[in-house]
């Protein structure tokens, strides 16, 4: 996270600003808060107060200071049966899974009650980008002379962050999944960078593997 999400996030008004901004877009609210969590972090906001503050914003009530101290206890998704919650994410892909599980602490051991099993996973990495391919989904992350520019399936994010930091920090708890299977992995790395070292964090199984690197060198470690 750079200095600037770290100060919005110790800043509870420019949290609220920055909900009000993805509230007056009117775009859907998950793609905001997904965003949020991108600029901000994670853990800053769970997402019923995000969702509470975003519709308050987006029905035209913008005071700041609104005192929820009042209001009834809302339901939230923790309350659905937990054989619903499985059916749910039982019906989600296994990338869909995985960035539910590293956007929501509650519903982790929920999704991890499925074991996820990839059809293929390719790496690509050099000394100035990350690409890496989850099944049928694409993600690219570049290095930018501040930063990097970080081509999900569905946006795009600018980080003052380096490429490697911030491609791991998709990956790393991707291969950190309980029971992680996957058929076919491709690794290919074009140079002899030591970040590159960090792909795999853990051990999985993999049925079949095709590494190339820049050297021999760069193989046994990951074996």
């Amino acid at each position: 996270m750079d200095e600037s999400s770290e100060v919005i996030k110790n800043n509870d008004r420019a949290m609220k600003t920055v909900i009000l901004y993805e509230a007056l877009q009117k775009k859907p609210i998950f793609g905001s808060y997904r965003r949020f969590c991108h600029l901000v972090g994670n853990d800053a906001m769970e997402y019923r107060d995000f969702e509470f503050w975003y519709y308050r914003f987006y029905h035209g009530q913008t005071d700041f200071d609104y005192d929820r101290s009042e209001d009834p206890v809302s339901k939230t998704i923790m309350d659905m049966p937990v054989s619903l919650m499985y059916k749910i994410t039982e019906n989600l892909d296994p990338v869909e899974r995985s960035n539910l599980r590293r956007m929501n602490k509650s519903l982790k051991a929920v999704a991890d009650s499925h074991v996820p099993v990839f059809e293929k996973i390719k790496i690509y990495g050099s000394d100035g980008y990350l690409n890496w391919e989850l099944n049928d989904k694409s993600f690219d992350c570049h290095k930018k002379e501040y930063g990097c520019d970080l081509f999900t399936p569905t946006h795009r994010i600018k980080s003052g962050q380096s490429f490697m930091k911030k491609s791991l920090e998709y990956l790393s708890p991707l291969f950190k999944i309980p029971k992680i299977q996957v058929n076919h992995l491709f690794l290919t790395l074009m140079s002899q960078s030591p970040a590159l070292d960090d792909l795999l964090p853990a051990p999985f199984h993999a049925k079949s593997v095709k590494l190339d690197a820049f050297n021999m060198d760069q193989v046994f470690p990951f074996l």
